[in-house]
């Protein structure tokens, strides 16, 4: 299961199986949040009703999320060639 972990210095820890997969950290902008999986760094921002997930140097977004029709516990989610 995945979890978020304790926050330190503004930074939480995503943990899986008592194992740190990621770190998160509030971006400058308000609803904005920087991951870091592994050795990449993302951008997570929402954007005309979905989220948006964009890598470090990336041209354009890597991952977009939205929520069907009047759904507030499912999202449908796009990915461009990422596992």
């Amino acid at each position: 299961m995945i979890e978020w972990g304790h926050r330190s210095d503004g930074v939480t820890t995503i943990v899986r199986d008592d194992t740190q997969i990621a770190t998160a950290r509030a971006a400058a902008m308000r609803g904005d949040m920087h991951l870091e999986i592994g050795d990449t760094r993302w951008l997570f921002f929402a954007s005309r009703g979905a989220l948006v997930g964009e890598r470090s140097g990336a041209e354009q977004p890597d991952l977009r999320a939205t929520r069907p029709r009047r759904s507030r516990s499912t999202w449908d989610v796009e990915a461009d060639e990422i596992t």
